[in-house]
């Protein structure tokens, strides 16, 4: 039985690479053993893509959710192969600036006393 989300997932698919370039970087960082873990990743899942498998096979191989396939083909697809990275400012912010120093309550004059 197929419900509504189901169709939609099987619609994500990565659009053909617009130049020879491009496919061949993301094919040859697909197959890297060395590398970021995260670009290879979705490289794999956009291999896995122009190969013809559905969104719930590309994602039974990394073990990843299926939306997590959809968003990354879609940001592929929207912005090519700079959208194997991670965007800018993802994450918590850190809370202690080199300024501040490492801990919260010193005032940097002197080391703290032990316990």
């Amino acid at each position: 039985m197929m419900v509504a989300g189901d169709r939609h997932a099987e619609a994500a698919v990565r659009a053909p690479p617009q130049n020879a370039d491009e496919e061949r970087k993301i094919r040859k960082l697909a197959g890297a053993r060395h590398g970021p873990s995260d670009w290879i990743m979705r490289a794999q899942m956009i291999v896995s893509s122009w190969q013809g498998l559905r969104t719930s096979a590309i994602a039974a191989k990394p073990g990843c959710h299926i939306q997590t396939v959809r968003e990354r083909l879609d940001r592929s697809n929207a912005e090519g192969l700079a959208g194997l990275g991670d965007r800018p400012g993802v994450g918590r912010k850190p809370r202690i600036t080199a300024a501040g120093g490492c801990c919260a309550g010193s005032t940097g004059t002197a080391p703290s006393a032990p316990r």
